[in-house]
């Protein structure tokens, strides 16, 4: 069945009001999910106005929003936006419980990264918690190397990847 599933996996940009309504279900799952670990996060983030005014940030030309759909069910999502000159930051990598170690959650980074190479970005950026250890795991073997926090005594954990030999 897992290969199966793996297969009928669909990966789109989320463009129309249905996509998006889909990625804000998925998103408001995830933050329900991991809501320990990353409940002040979110909020000095904006999390509740980016979910009602999404694309938002993560609109083209500068970013995008991807949605995973598996059999006709929203399974999964990532986004990135630009973060300057060259850099752009990938947030709200989630997968939805029922579809996890099918290899979605790499098949998005994926995406994002071959997105963000093909507008040109020389570094994809990104943060998570230590929480998240499988997250954190994925990242590292896509070559997201840790960088040293932004802020002092930061929980959070953060990652930079190269994606040009500029940079």
């Amino acid at each position: 069945m897992k290969d199966e599933r793996s297969r009928a996996i669909i990966l789109r940009e989320a463009v129309g009001r249905e996509d998006l309504d889909r990625v804000r279900r998925l998103l408001i799952d995830y933050a329900a999910e991991f809501a320990p670990a990353i409940r002040e996060c979110l909020a000095r983030q904006g999390f509740e106005a980016e979910m009602e005014g999404l694309p938002g940030r993560y609109a083209a030309p500068g970013g995008v929003l991807y949605l995973a759909m598996i059999a006709e069910t929203p399974a999964g999502c990532v986004a990135f936006r630009k973060v300057g000159d060259s850099d752009c930051e990938m947030k709200r990598l989630y997968v939805a419980p029922g579809f996890r170690s099918m290899g979605l959650g790499a098949r998005l980074i994926e995406a994002a990264i071959e997105h963000a190479v093909r507008l040109g970005y020389h570094r994809l950026v990104l943060d998570s918690t230590p929480e998240m250890s499988r997250a954190v795991a994925l990242y590292r073997s896509f070559g997201f190397e840790e960088v040293q926090p932004h802020i002092a005594g930061d929980h959070a954990l953060y990652f930079v990847k190269r994606l040009s030999a500029r940079d």
